[in-house]
């Protein structure tokens, strides 16, 4: 199944503080690779924030659930369940005909 993972750094309430966060963020992230079990088919940072999207695929919702310990103590993260559109409206096509022919 997919997942649009919506993350945002965390500050810390001082400038030394969110400083160092993001200092140890990077370092820890340099040495992170993708763990097998996930397909990553986007990971983007918006150009405005310490924030961005990633486009996940993973059977085992496990793997998700160690995916985002991994940076947890750093990011907030929100997992949004998507499809691909030619899946979604198939589904739509077929919940509209059980209505037409239900009414």
């Amino acid at each position: 199944m997919k997942f649009m993972i919506e993350y945002s750094t965390r500050s810390g309430s001082t400038y030394e503080e969110s400083k160092r966060n993001l200092e140890q963020l990077l370092s820890v992230f340099s040495k992170w690779e993708q763990p097998s079990g996930l397909t990553i088919h986007a990971f983007v940072l918006k150009v405005e924030a310490l924030s961005g999207y990633i486009l996940i695929e993973a059977d085992d919702p496990t793997m998700l659930s160690k995916f985002a310990a991994q940076f947890m103590v750093w990011n907030d993260a929100k997992f949004i369940p998507v499809v691909d559109v030619e899946q979604g409206v198939a589904a739509y096509n077929a919940g509209l005909a059980w209505v037409t022919e239900s009414t």
